[in-house]
This record gives C-alpha cells, sequence and structure tokens, in this order.
C-alpha cells in the first residue's frame, strides 16, 4: 500500500471506515486548518476555534463508519465547521438571553450567571439529551445531524441513504415528541 499522504481522499475514508487510525491522523492534517480556520471566521475566538476543530475531529473518529460514501471531505468538514460555529453562537446567545429574561422574572438585575442559573442550564441540557436518546435509533440519527451537526435534510438524505421525505418525517416525529416531553415536564413542574 502506498503512503497515506499519496491516497485520494475516498480510500483515506474507506480506510478510516474500518478504523484505521493512521488514516484519521492523515485526514485531520490535510484538513484540520481548513475546520480551524472557518471555526475562527465565525468564532472570532482562537480557543473557541481550536475547541470546535477538536469537536468536529472527535465526532469524525467516532461517528468514522458513516465518512465512507462522502465524496468531498473538504466541502463536508467546511460546511459542518461553518453549521456548528453557528449553532454554537446561537447557544451562547440563547444562553445569555435565558438567563436575563430569568434575572428579569426574579427581579435580579444581574447578568453575570450565579450557580443557580448554570445548575438550572445544565439540568436544561441533561434533559433534552435524554430526550433525544429516547428517540428510535433513525429518529435519533437524523435528529442529531441536523440539530447537532446542523445539516440540511438533503445533506442527511445523502448520507444515510434515505429519501429527504423520510428525514423530514424522521424530523417531524422526533420535534413532536420532543416537544411533548418538554410539555409533560413544565406540566409536573
Amino acid at each position: 500500500m502506498p503512503p497515506l499522504c499519496e491516497l485520494s481522499e475516498g480510500r483515506l475514508l474507506k480506510l478510516l471506515g474500518d478504523g484505521n487510525k493512521e488514516a484519521f491522523d492523515e485526514l485531520y492534517n490535510r484538513h484540520s486548518e481548513v475546520v480551524y480556520r472557518t471555526a475562527l471566521k465565525f468564532l472570532g475566538n482562537h480557543e473557541n476555534a481550536a475547541d470546535l476543530t477538536q469537536e468536529i475531529f472527535i465526532k469524525i473518529w467516532t461517528d468514522r463508519s458513516k465518512y465512507s460514501d462522502i465524496t468531498n471531505i473538504r466541502a463536508y468538514l467546511s460546511i459542518i465547521s461553518r453549521n456548528l460555529a453557528i449553532r454554537s453562537l446561537k447557544k451562547m446567545a440563547r444562553d445569555r438571553s435565558a438567563l436575563e429574561e430569568w434575572a428579569m422574572q426574579s427581579g435580579d438585575e444581574r447578568k453575570d450567571p450565579n450557580i443557580d442559573d448554570m445548575i438550572h442550564l445544565k439540568g436544561l441540557e441533561i434533559f433534552f439529551a435524554e430526550t433525544v436518546n429516547q428517540l428510535p435509533p433513525q429518529q435519533r440519527k437524523v435528529y442529531r445531524l441536523a440539530r447537532e451537526e446542523g445539516l440540511t435534510y438533503k445533506n442527511i438524505a445523502r448520507l444515510l441513504n434515505i429519501s429527504p421525505i423520510t428525514v423530514k418525517q424522521h424530523m417531524v416525529a422526533a420535534n413532536r415528541f420532543v416537544r411533548e416531553r418538554w410539555e409533560q415536564m413544565r406540566e409536573s413542574s
């Protein structure tokens, strides 16, 4: 076999799918800079961009078997980097907004979160993670690809080899389930 640096992207992804650590290292060497630069462009912070780059490559290693059919990994990584960076910015804005709303409702004008605020937010994260884990496997996979990785229905369909309509049906069902669990939790509080 030729050295990994001479292999095509497709062959490298097949080796990655088989659990080849050297193939992962080569993929990282080829593409980590693009992922980092994309994240930095959106996040404007070197530390956050490095964290996001690490998060993306951890996902790639963890879910390595699903990447063997991707035809343009550079474009795919660039899109995922952009989408996760945007999602990260939205999450920061939502967290800040939720804390500000909570502070206003509680009569506390502070903008800095205290330990109670952080515990409340962590509890919400745990609730949603547990709820998503209760979804059927295919719905869970589709939901995570859409919500956590920011992929479009078309890209998810291509990645999972299902139709975009099936992806949409999975998302509708998953969103309904998450909403119902949220309403149940709010009613029992």
